[in-house]
């Protein structure tokens, strides 16, 4: 049985209440992100497409989508917080072989995670790079994106 988002959130909140080591729940943020990559792994490669190849306009997109760039991968990334300070960093989402990324879409949950959102780029071809840094007319006890990643399987065709 796999809990919903807003369970798993107020778990991990109920966790940090009663004083949990911080390596436990790296741990279990772990496992977390490990069961959406299987979830992700079993889902259909098609891109959510609109006038054809090019993928649909919600969220920030990095990198460039081409006809055969297919939905590889996606990843929802909570940063939570256990007090009023603000959030600043970055988060990088790095694929394994025969992966390429050509795009990423990034999606905001909250006005305030889009606020928060200073950039979205391309590390590399199988890295993509967020950052961002919480302004204080907008905290939040948590901030969520999700990542969309868009490409193909294989080594990249050489001319």
């Amino acid at each position: 049985l796999r809990p919903s988002t807003e369970q798993e959130r107020r778990l991990l909140f109920e966790l940090l209440a009663l004083g949990m080591s911080s390596q436990f729940l790296q741990t279990w943020a772990t496992l977390v992100l490990l069961s959406w990559a299987v979830l992700a792994a079993s889902l259909p490669l098609q891109a959510n497409r609109s006038h054809g190849s090019t993928p649909k306009a919600n969220g920030t997109i990095v990198g460039s989508c081409g006809e055969h760039s297919r939905l590889l991968y996606f990843e929802t990334v909570v940063i939570l917080k256990d007090d009023v300070s603000l959030v600043r960093g970055s988060v990088q989402i790095n694929v394994g072989h025969p992966m390429m990324v050509h795009c990423a879409r990034v999606v905001s949950k909250s006005e305030g995670a889009q606020r928060a959102l200073l950039e979205q780029k391309m590390v590399g071809p199988k890295v993509v790079e967020i950052s961002f840094a919480e302004q204080p007319a907008y905290q939040e006890p948590a901030l969520e994106y999700t990542v969309y990643l868009y490409g193909s399987l294989g080594a990249p065709k050489t001319a």
